[in-house]
């Protein structure tokens, strides 16, 4: 039913998508992106037990890339970017923790697998020297996957995985190069997940670990017209 959900939303954040598309009254430019950044955050995560809550995991941090495609359009003389990209769990992108739990014999590790990213670039109206400022609202859907090693044997005690949806903001920092028809860009987003809730299933133990990932990035982007 949770899958069901996130499907009909993301449908309907599509539909919303070219419905603004169709509102603008200058001429719509497609485009394709491609990024690549640094992603740092905490996990926020705590095991849900006896008071005081031990620690689940903490900093994450690893590379991301990402593609997409966009619509590049304007509504009341403000130029604005329509985008959906993807982060896929391939091209070595690694965005983990590797802390430890608190726990002798316990690792904990929270993984953002990949990502959907649906947002809005909405250009500031100033420039200096052909640089223009902009700033991001989207949402986010990521596959978060939460996991605990047992340094004593090899098998994982637990490891589950979890689409969460998570707000987004941020800013950048654009700069045209018209005879390629490309635009390249400096990105800073700020991304908070929903709360995660998963058993961590050990021998003589019923505890429950707690999470909700929150992850800043910064990333080079390129974006081509077609």
């Amino acid at each position: 039913m949770k899958l069901i959900k996130q499907l009909k939303l993301l449908a309907s954040l599509l539909l919303l998508f070219f419905s603004f598309s169709s509102l603008a009254k200058a001429e719509n430019r497609y485009f394709y992106q491609l990024g690549y950044g640094y992603v740092e955050g905490n996990t926020h995560g705590k095991f849900k037990q006896n008071s005081p809550e031990p620690p689940f995991a903490g900093i994450i941090q690893g590379y991301r890339a990402d593609f997409g495609l966009g619509l590049s359009s304007e509504i009341n003389k403000i130029k604005v970017d329509y985008i959906l990209s993807y982060s896929p769990d391939a091209f070595n992108n690694q965005v983990d923790t590797k802390n430890s739990c608190g726990a002798g014999t316990l690792e904990c590790r929270i993984n953002i697998k990949d990502s959907i990213d649906l947002g809005v670039k909405i250009y500031l109206p100033v420039n200096y020297n052909n640089i223009s400022p902009a700033i991001y609202l989207g949402l986010s859907n990521a596959d978060i996957q939460l996991k605990t090693l047992n340094r004593a044997s090899s098998p994982f005690p637990m490891m589950s995985h979890q689409r969460n949806w998570g707000a987004a903001a941020g800013a950048s920092l654009n700069y045209p190069l018209k005879e390629y028809n490309v635009d390249i860009s400096l990105d800073y987003s700020w991304t908070k997940y929903e709360t995660n809730v998963e058993k961590v299933t050990q021998p003589n133990a019923n505890e429950f670990a707690f999470s909700r990932p929150e992850v800043h990035s910064t990333s080079l982007k390129v974006k081509k017209y077609f």
